[in-house]
């Protein structure tokens, strides 16, 4: 969803904000969804989940059947056999995060977003040393956790950026902006990624050093969310239908040109492990989800996954295991 949206969610409690892929739905998060793979119906995702182990999923994703990026929960994906799981109710994540040994979000289950640890069981608890701050956007990158704080300081209208050690249980903060740069997400080297207002029709993608020298490229495009891979950072373009943002596409930008080249018709979620494709659905439908995976040397030629129906996914995290065309070779 727009980052703009997020905050002015997280800030206002009660105020809710427009987001992007908002279309006239109801609101609830309690639809059940059935993960369909190659025509044939597989476990489907609970009202009520039981324990899962959050060992077993290759790819953590959030969403709803509603198509209401305001009350996304989080469900597990399993490649072969292809199945989806339920894991929350009602827990209106706004962003999550995980690296094989843990499940990070941000949630707004107490009327305000707050950084919370997953269980098996579909709960939100504390963070072990860190608790549940008032915070956007998780991000994790070698046993550290990277997050925006929801506050900051008020009286100077400041954006605070921090790192979280997990296994020290040492925050760190990172640097702190009067400018809303949206989530920052780490990148090799001690950088972060963060996008900036910039005009319209010219968003930014804002890469910081780890000195704090910013490097700002022109999307040329209006955007949403940004993802990392190893070489290229994507960045969801959205469209303006009837006063209401949609994601249309997405960009690819080579930080190390400058390069931007634009692609139609998907809404990117994640990259996959190594940082070298793109699990990606198609945009434009708002009932169901149709997985694929993109190269992004041939974005015009995607690989077809699964179709989910029934249930609309936001964004994503990757963690382990291949599609079974990848396995077929």
């Amino acid at each position: 969803m727009p980052m703009t949206a997020k905050r002015a969610r997280a800030r206002a409690g009660a105020v809710i904000a427009a987001c992007a892929l908002m279309l006239p739905a109801g609101c609830g998060g309690g639809s059940d969804v059935a993960a369909v793979a190659s025509g044939a119906a597989t476990a489907g995702a609970t009202a009520t989940p039981a324990a899962r182990d959050l060992s077993s999923y290759d790819v953590y994703v959030q969403g709803n059947a509603e198509n209401n990026p305001l009350f996304q929960d989080v469900y597990g994906i399993r490649f072969n056999p292809f199945t989806v799981d339920r894991i929350t109710t009602d827990k209106r994540i706004s962003w999550l995060a995980a690296d094989g040994a843990r499940v990070m979000v941000a949630a707004g289950d107490e009327d305000i977003d707050k950084l919370g640890q997953l269980t098996g069981s579909g709960e939100v608890l504390p963070i072990p040393g860190l608790g549940r701050p008032h915070a956007y956007s998780p991000a994790l990158l070698d046993g550290v956790m990277y997050y925006d704080d929801a506050q900051g300081d008020e009286s100077a209208g400041e954006n605070r950026y921090f790192a979280w050690n997990l296994a020290k249980r040492t925050k760190t903060l990172l640097f702190s902006s009067k400018a809303d740069l949206g989530p920052g997400l780490p990148a090799a080297g001690g950088r972060l990624v963060l996008g900036g207002p910039g005009k319209p029709g010219h968003s930014e993608t804002v890469i910081r050093s780890k000195t704090g020298k910013l490097t700002r490229f022109d999307l040329k495009t209006d955007a949403g969310n940004s993802f990392v891979g190893r070489d290229l950072i994507a960045v969801n373009t959205l469209e303006t239908v009837s006063g209401k943002e949609d994601v249309d596409g997405f960009v690819l930008l080579d930080p190390s040109t400058g390069n931007v080249k634009r692609v139609a018709g998907y809404q990117i979620l994640c990259w996959s492990p190594d940082g070298l494709r793109l699990l990606a659905r198609r945009s434009g439908d708002a009932k169901k989800t149709q997985l694929v995976l993109l190269d992004p040397s041939h974005p015009d030629a995607p690989t077809e996954l699964h179709d989910i129906p029934g249930l609309v996914l936001f964004g994503a995290s990757w963690v382990r295991g291949a599609p079974a065309v990848d396995q077929a070779g």
